[in-house]
């Protein structure tokens, strides 16, 4: 990991939307943290640091239940905002909820919990816009619980086509564990709804890359 005082010319600030949202003098208060593939952002059970917000790359948030096993949550791209829940949560026994994992080289800009105590959650501008996150995280909370009715073939068909409205007929493919835990089904079921669905016509696969090719057929009746 590589933490650099912010630097407002940067291409991943310029490149990112948060410059839209935050105005300079927030956003000068920020640190600017590079992370490797392969390296932890964040520790389960570890006191919270402060807020983070992916600019560039993805991540991957996940749990370990009392149980043992392990639960991904989701897979996070910009401009997502880790951290927001602890920090609202925040005394002296809160504990980060998840582990947060580099899937990709990644850029974040990382407000400090000293700033957010002492400034941020003074200002209006940096207060909505960690309430506009939140929000967005309730919905998708909210949705995840509701596919949990549904059977492996509709939740796969939802969650491709939710990244065909992201990113396009051409999906990139995150190692299957991953997208089977996400999506609380076995790889073995994954694998047979793909199959299913490129026997179908509907997508085509091509090593860790989906085609869709009949979106129309992926939404749900």
């Amino acid at each position: 990991m590589k933490s650099l005082q912010i630097d407002l010319s940067h291409s991943d600030i310029l490149n990112s939307k948060l410059k839209f949202i935050l105005p300079d003098d927030i956003l000068s208060r920020a640190k600017l943290l590079i992370f490797n593939k392969g390296e932890i952002l964040l520790h389960q059970g570890d006191s919270p640091s402060g807020v983070y917000c992916l600019i560039k790359g993805k991540v991957q948030i996940e749990h370990l239940s009392k149980d043992g096993k392990d639960i991904t949550f989701c897979i996070e791209e910009p401009l997502s905002v880790i951290g927001a829940i602890e920090i609202f949560q925040h005394d002296s026994t809160s504990r980060n909820l998840s582990t947060v994992k580099i899937l990709k080289t990644s850029t974040i800009v990382y407000f400090s919990l000293n700033y957010i105590n002492t400034i941020g959650l003074n200002e209006p501008v940096f207060l909505r816009f960690l309430c506009q996150q939140l929000a967005n995280k309730l919905f998708i909370s909210s949705q995840l619980k509701t596919t949990m009715c549904l059977s492996s073939l509709q939740r796969v068909s939802n969650y491709l086509m939710n990244e065909y409205n992201k990113h396009g007929s051409v999906i990139r493919l995150e190692r299957r564990e991953l997208v089977a835990s996400f999506l609380s089904i076995s790889v073995r079921h994954l694998n047979r709804v793909l199959a299913e669905l490129q026997e179908n016509q509907i997508i085509e696969l091509k090593n860790k890359t989906i085609i869709v090719k009949d979106s129309e057929l992926l939404k749900p009746e």
